[in-house]
């Protein structure tokens, strides 16, 4: 699993890497995660973050912290699944709620009523 996740993410850069070559003004993002401690089953890339759902079922995220995309709320506790946006990350919890936070300047973090 290990190697198929590192494979996975080194695909992505590379993809990254040259799709940027294409664009007018050179793009700049960061790499180093630290390590996810205790591994991956998932990872939700955002703009310029990366999220991972380690195999404890809790959350690390890391890369730009401009709006909050990568502070996992304190008390998220086990999760399910989970996504990143431009600069927001939305999670589904194990009782199956969604949590979300970052920027929520269209509203893309304010979870309605009845999905939390």
């Amino acid at each position: 699993m290990r190697a198929t996740l590192k494979i996975l993410i080194v695909g992505m850069v590379i993809l990254f890497q040259l799709s940027s070559c294409f664009l007018d003004e050179p793009i700049s993002y960061r790499t180093d995660s630290g390590g996810v401690s205790g591994g991956a089953k998932q990872i939700a890339l955002g703009s310029y973050n990366t999220c991972a759902i380690k195999t404890d079922d809790s959350v690390q995220c890391w890369g730009d912290n401009s709006k909050g995309q990568s502070c996992v709320p304190s008390g998220l506790g086990s999760v399910k699944s989970i996504a990143a946006g431009a600069y927001h990350t939305c999670a589904i919890k194990a009782d199956d709620s969604v949590q979300c936070w970052g920027s929520d300047s269209q509203g893309q973090s304010s979870v309605p009523p009845e999905l939390q």
